[in-house]
């Protein structure tokens, strides 16, 4: 049985290269101009044609995180639920990483059967790949915890599964394809050889950039940085204090459009989209140390000094988020660029970080949700609850390691971190 993708942008063509015909049926669009066309060979088409034709197929959701939902609920108000979701790919496949889908086959042991736990975009995805090279797949399922559309996939897919009361029969490896700690799977397989196949290919040398281990430490003599997010409470006499004051500072995303005297230290990047079409701005953007996503190759072609690639993971969908001490490995930024740039702030060795800019506050449609806005509505709906679980893995990760985080922006709905009046961090000074 074949599978339908939905959405023809970035990661629903990702995912038709790796897969590719034969096991690609149909291209689900909303946009009238894409619909008809054919994308290597697959058609692309509406979605009530999906449900004339196609409606039988499971479907990997790719479009980004917020628009997810909206699909899922269109998909069960139709009473289709084989569904899955691409965030739940690792970051080497949902990004067109450098080592692709068949990396993974280097991870699996020689027997036939291989044993997997996880019904997921990401073991769908393995699955289908694995058929290629004859390979049968056990997915070992918990009864009790199997989602809906988990067992309509299982179904469809008509999946060979093994439930969890039976690991006894188990004579290989437990490939885990769930994005959770190692220590709680752990414990659920006790006894039996697990390996982390989320984290297999981003935690291989070849994602490792160790021309970023430079930093480590190398400002942790400095007393403080600042982290200046975009939010519109942000003003210009900010930056400008910031700039009088000389302080060490981090910046993201937009602030490169918006002309300033003042220019952060460090400028960090982890939106692909935002990337791809800003480029040029970015490469001209007068900053000494930039990150940025190391998945653009044509970008890296021609690296600037002060230019470093950034292997990230932007984990919206995982419950389980973790904090990167390593960042020459991986930046997760959870829900906000923030995030990782706090990570990064505190790899260099700084343990005290102040929060500017970061309303964590947006309204769909606003012409006001930024600092510098280009004046159009802001149609994206930001996961406010993915920022605060991002921004509560940091407080954690500071209290436990002796760095203090503090909230320095006027008003907005971060409440995470201790607050503090901006003007009155430089009346002793």
């Amino acid at each position: 049985m074949k599978l339908v993708i939905w959405g023809l942008g970035f990661r629903g063509k990702t995912l038709a290269n790796y897969l590719g015909n034969p096991y690609i049926a149909a291209i689900i669009e909303s946009e009238p101009n894409k619909i008809g066309q054919e994308y290597r060979g697959i058609e692309v088409i509406s979605f009530d044609r999906y449900m004339e034709q196609y409606q039988s197929l499971p479907i990997i959701i790719t479009p980004e995180y917020q628009f997810q939902l909206e699909i899922s609920q269109k998909l069960m108000e139709h009473h289709i639920f084989h569904f899955t979701f691409s965030s739940e790919l690792p970051p080497n496949i949902r990004y067109n990483g450098k080592l692709g889908l068949d990396c993974y086959l280097d991870m699996f042991d020689k027997p036939d059967k291989v044993y997997v736990y996880g019904i997921n975009a990401f073991s769908i995805v393995l699955y289908y790949m694995l058929l290629k090279h004859n390979r049968q797949l056990v997915f070992i399922t918990d009864k009790d915890k199997v989602k809906a559309n988990q067992a309509a996939i299982m179904e469809r897919l008509q999946l060979q599964t093994l439930n969890m009361g039976l690991l006894e029969s188990v004579d290989g490896p437990i490939y885990i394809t769930t994005h959770e700690k190692i220590e709680v799977i752990n414990t659920m397989f006790s006894g039996k050889q697990v390996i982390d196949a989320f984290r297999y290919a981003d935690s291989r040398e070849e994602y490792r950039n160790l021309e970023l281990k430079k930093f480590h430490n190398l400002y942790k003599d400095k007393q403080r940085c600042f982290i200046v997010a975009t939010g519109p409470s942000l003003t210009m006499a900010d930056l400008d204090t910031l700039l009088e004051e000389q302080e060490f500072c981090f910046s993201v995303n937009s602030m490169c459009k918006i002309e300033t005297k003042w220019k952060p230290d460090v400028y960090v990047v982890s939106d692909g989209k935002f990337f791809s079409e800003n480029q040029e701005v970015i490469r001209d953007y007068q900053c000494p140390i930039k990150f940025l996503p190391d998945d653009a190759i044509d970008y890296w072609k021609q690296k600037k000094e002060g230019e470093y690639q950034m292997h990230r993971d932007s984990i919206d969908a995982y419950d389980v988020v973790e904090f990167s001490e390593d960042i020459t490995q991986i930046v997760n930024t959870q829900g906000t660029i923030t995030v990782g740039c706090i990570q990064i702030a505190v790899y260099m060795g700084f343990k005290e970080i102040y929060l500017l800019g970061t309303d964590c506050n947006y309204t769909i449609g606003s012409t006001n949700n930024h600092f510098g806005g280009d004046g159009k509505p802001d149609m994206i709906d930001h996961s406010i609850s993915s920022m605060l679980k991002g921004y509560q893995m940091c407080k954690d990760y500071a209290d436990k390691h002796g760095i203090k985080i503090y909230n320095a922006t006027r008003g907005g709905m971060l409440e995470v971190f201790e607050r503090v009046d901006f003007d009155l961090l430089f009346h002793n000074r």
